[in-house]
């Protein structure tokens, strides 16, 4: 959620680059942390996010949260989906 906020208070997905998703990644396999369930983590937060946003404001939060996920999910660079469409 901190990352979420950091880049709708940025305006655009620095944040995320500067803080490093993947760095992320790397920290909770460290940790012994299983992504998967991370992940369906950060997707429950999207989803009550946006539920209690504006359709404006939820457009806004949604490529972050699908790098966030995207990130944790797949192997490789991460990737916006949905609303983002940067494959």
């Amino acid at each position: 959620m901190r990352l979420v906020a950091y880049c709708v208070l940025a305006g655009n997905e620095k944040p995320l680059a500067d803080i490093g998703t993947i760095g992320m990644k790397e920290m909770y396999n460290s940790l012994g942390i299983p992504l998967a369930n991370w992940v369906e983590a950060v997707r429950c937060l999207k989803e009550e996010a946006i539920a209690l946003l504006s359709e404006e404001d939820a457009a806004e939060v949604t490529p972050y949260f699908d790098h966030i996920i995207q990130t944790l999910a797949y192997p490789g660079a991460p990737y916006f989906v949905g609303g983002g469409a940067k494959y």
